[in-house]
Parts: C-alpha cells; sequence; structure tokens
C-alpha cells in the first residue's frame, strides 16, 4: 500500500475589520456611507477614543458613535487634520 502524501498548506487566517486599522484624529473631514437628513455626507472628527465624535458639515450637527459603529459607517477619509 502506498502512502498518501498531502500539501502543506500555511494555517488560514481570518479576515475581520480589525485587520483594516485607520488613524483617525480630531480634525479629519470623512465621507460616510448614509447621508445625514440635511443631505450631506461630510462629518468633522471633533472627539477620538471608544466613542467617536463627529460633527455634520452641512448643518452642525453633533453626534457621538461607538467606534465599532462608526469605522462601519465610514467609506473614506477626505482630507486629514495634519494637511
Amino acid at each position: 500500500m502506498q502512502a498518501i502524501t498531502l500539501p502543506i498548506f500555511p494555517p488560514l487566517r481570518f479576515r475581520s475589520n480589525m485587520d483594516k486599522k485607520a488613524d483617525y484624529a480630531v480634525g479629519d473631514i470623512v465621507r460616510m456611507k448614509k447621508a445625514h437628513p440635511c443631505g450631506s455626507y461630510e462629518w468633522e472628527i471633533t472627539r477620538v477614543g471608544m466613542d467617536f465624535g463627529i460633527k455634520c458639515r452641512g448643518c452642525g450637527h453633533f453626534v457621538m458613535l461607538p467606534r465599532t459603529k462608526f469605522e462601519k459607517a465610514v467609506r473614506e477619509i477626505l482630507s486629514k487634520a495634519s494637511e
């Protein structure tokens, strides 16, 4: 009887949202996936931590979001605070 040899593969690594880390800073302008009721997609970050404070660039409304919800809702960073 012959021994069966199987190729050795590296262990699988599951990707999650934790793998894609973006650096957010106070003063960054971000574009969200959904529009605010005023029609604006752009928000300015005013607080960073476990919760994010963001201010609508259209009407000035201030909202606090948990980090996980914020990171799922952001589409892109339009401008960094350091620029």
